[in-house]
């Protein structure tokens, strides 16, 4: 049997201080990252395997010891620690990429007032900072990297295009997420989450009023807007699937819990599923396909677990088969590694799970 174990990491010097078996995790991760819980409180916000799944990447909010974020690297196989990059601000939200060839990596992040981002560019290697360039305006931690690394999109009332190395903007998307108005009074449709297709043909974004729209990047015409969850409820997490052809969303609260997939080529619904009718109660974070794009993925904070895998052919959504503690369990990020194994999620912790171990069929109780 795979040892249990934690691992405690001290932010004030990169190293990892020790693992030890613990047989509590007996159905839980097969490793975990512990940060300090301090007055700092330092959260995991963003996680990326590089391409060739020996090194993982982590954007940690307020970890260092001048109050900002951190991107820390990672051996993916022993959890030893590389790497700690300190960023220029204090949030470590927004983007994290590694570049195709696994050389670089991107990293877009925002002051806690928010009203600028800052996109920094790093050498793999060496650990030095390439380019680092500040946009400013209503901007949100919320973006995404093309696959050439050489664009980031980033959030707001609308999408906009901005170079990774200058931080020029190259486009604004041309319609907002809902046309002609706000179905609110006073209240103005924003994004809340988004993502970039592997060709980088496609944009698919979700808004806080329950839209979900897709637009081609190089025309910076929108293709069709759907409103997927009912009502009015805001759009947790989007995603492309591996080979482009389908998008997933899901609402994060309000309106109908519903998973939907849905064909980029005219927004077309595939599959679609209510969590709630098996007995997940989950407030979503983050949504997405496992790498040979079979299922969905979706992690976020509910009291019977937080991540769960959804079979959309066979329509069974398994869980991890956590103690029934009556504690809430939250996690905020995930990444899967590139050879569809194993599921590292994040937020107090990084935690380390055999994906296959994600087979609790949930049924309502």
């Amino acid at each position: 049997m795979t040892p249990r174990a934690t691992a405690t990491l001290l932010l004030c010097a990169p190293l990892l201080l020790g693992i030890e078996e613990d047989g509590a995790f007996a159905q839980g991760p097969i490793a975990r990252i512990d940060f300090p819980q301090n007055k700092s409180n330092p959260r995991v916000n963003q996680l990326a395997y590089s391409p060739d799944g020996k090194m993982l990447a982590a954007l940690v909010s307020t970890c260092t010891d001048s109050g900002n974020a951190a991107l820390l690297l990672y051996d993916a196989k022993t959890r030893a620690v590389l790497g700690r990059l300190p960023l220029s601000t204090t949030d470590g939200g927004g983007v994290l990429a590694f570049s195709k060839d696994g050389k670089h990596l991107v990293t877009a992040t925002t002051p806690v007032l928010r009203g600028s981002m800052v996109i920094e560019t790093w050498e793999v290697a060496t650990h030095k900072r390439c380019s680092s360039a500040v946009v400013r305006g209503l901007l949100f931690p919320i973006g995404s990297v093309t696959s050439d690394t050489e664009m980031v999109a980033v959030a707001g009332e609308r999408v906009r295009l901005f170079e990774t190395r200058s931080g020029k903007m190259v486009a604004e998307l041309s319609d907002r997420m809902i046309d002609p108005e706000p179905p609110v009074p006073g209240r103005t449709p924003v994004v809340n989450c988004l993502a970039i297709s592997r060709s980088g043909k496609h944009l698919v974004a979700g808004g806080s009023e329950g839209t979900v729209a897709l637009w081609d990047v190089s025309t910076r015409k929108k293709l069709w807007s759907v409103r997927p969850h009912g009502g009015d409820a805001a759009v947790a997490g989007v995603a492309f699937s591996p080979d482009d052809t389908r998008v997933v969303s899901a609402p994060r609260l309000g309106g109908e819990p519903r998973v939907s997939i849905r064909r980029v080529k005219d927004g077309a619904e595939v599959y679609g599923v209510n969590y709630a009718k098996v007995g997940v109660s989950l407030m979503i974070a983050k949504v997405g396909f496992t790498p040979d794009g079979g299922n969905v993925l979706l992690v976020g904070s509910g009291r019977r677990g937080a991540v769960y895998r959804w079979d959309p052919k066979e329509e069974v959504i398994y869980g991890i088969g956590l103690p029934g503690t009556g504690a809430a369990h939250n996690h905020q990020c995930f990444t899967v590694s590139p050879d569809g194994k194993q599921l590292v999620i994040g937020y107090k912790s990084i935690e380390f799970w055999d994906l296959e171990s994600i087979k609790t069929e949930m049924k309502r109780k």
